[in-house]
C-alpha cells in the first residue's frame, strides 16, 4: 500500500503517505511547502 502510494503522490509525498494521510495531512504540506522540515505532531493535531 505504501508503495502504491508512492508512485501515486509521488516522492515529495512519500513521507506523508507513511503516516497514513490524518486529517491534519493538510496542515503538514502546508507547513513542509513553507519550508519547515522539523517534526510534526500530528497525533496531537488529530486530537488522539
Amino acid at each position: 500500500l505504501a508503495g502504491m502510494e508512492k508512485q501515486d503522490l509521488g516522492a515529495g509525498y512519500y513521507e506523508l503517505a507513511q503516516v497514513r494521510a490524518p486529517p491534519g495531512m493538510d496542515l503538514v504540506m502546508m507547513l513542509r511547502a513553507a519550508g519547515y522540515l522539523g517534526p510534526v505532531g500530528i497525533g496531537e493535531l488529530c486530537g488522539n
